[in-house]
């Protein structure tokens, strides 16, 4: 995915950012999500997609299959990766589902389509001395960290997400030894937001754990578009809008970001919206 840039040695390295797509059946939420894996197959093919949750509105397997199928389309030109959300373990969000989350984790919770990488769930403590959780890939000069933010056994914290301090401490013992990398964390909710109900449970572990020690943190959850740079020591903060909302008018947008390392190993970041 990355390759030199002739004169500088650079290496550049671009991603697709989705989130909260609250797929509940081939209705709107659906047709509009087909169009944007279609936009993005047909232009941006071999771009990674990384979607920070909410990619069901209730979280039941007729919910979860309707996903699949769109992602299943999608893995043929673009590699994908998937943390969930609240709403991908409860219904709307805030009544838990049992057995939800080992539903997601067998259908949505695998890479797909990375060269190489085989399709088995990524964020069930699968490293050595892991956590569930926590989901480490490596690919070239990216390193995808994913996190699952949310709790699928209390109904609180599902809602407002939920980071333990024995996940965090694993998070940053991980992103520490990657460094040199573009190391790319994603979780579904908001990191430092501290309204009513979205007040991430943990964050200030979370936050210790990629402060300066991470290149790029993504999510989601409250369906507002945000662009942060050099907060909490990380270069590049974005939480994505509603992929399956429109932004204004009858347009649906999609997340581009671009880094690019030059010879002196730091890393730049450009973030745009793109229409689908």
């Amino acid at each position: 995915m990355c390759k030199s840039t002739g004169e500088n040695s650079s290496i550049r390295q671009r991603f697709i950012h989705l989130s909260d797509l609250h797929i509940r059946d081939r209705a709107r939420e659906f047709s509009r999500a087909v169009r944007i894996t279609e936009t993005i197959a047909g232009h941006y093919e071999g771009t990674p997609v990384l979607v920070t949750g909410d990619v069901t509105d209730s979280g039941d397997p007729d919910q979860m299959d309707c996903a699949r199928s769109l992602l299943d389309l999608l893995a043929p030109t673009n590699p994908v990766l998937v943390v969930p959300g609240n709403h991908d373990y409860s219904w709307k969000g805030i009544v838990n589902q049992a057995g939800a989350w080992r539903q997601w984790v067998e259908r949505l919770g695998s890479p797909l389509g990375f060269d190489g990488v085989p399709e088995k769930p990524w964020l069930t403590g699968d490293l050595p001395g892991g956590v569930d959780g926590l989901g480490v890939l490596e690919v070239g000069d990216v390193a995808y960290f994913g996190v699952d933010s949310g709790d699928p056994t209390n109904r609180v914290h599902t809602a407002r997400g939920y980071v333990s301090e024995r996940l965090a401490t694993r998070l940053k013992q991980e992103l520490a030894a990657r460094k040199g990398k573009c190391r790319v964390v994603f979780l579904h909710h908001h990191p430092f937001n501290d309204g009513p109900f979205m007040k991430l449970v943990g964050a200030d572990g979370f936050l210790d754990a990629v402060r300066d020690n991470c290149e790029m943190v993504l999510f989601g959850h409250d369906h507002h578009l945000g662009v942060w740079r050099r907060r909490e020591g990380v270069p590049l903060m974005v939480a994505s809008h509603k992929t399956t909302g429109t932004v204004f008018e009858h347009h649906l947008m999609i997340n581009i970001i671009e880094a690019s390392r030059g010879d002196d190993g730091e890393w730049s970041f450009w973030h745009r919206l793109e229409l689908a």
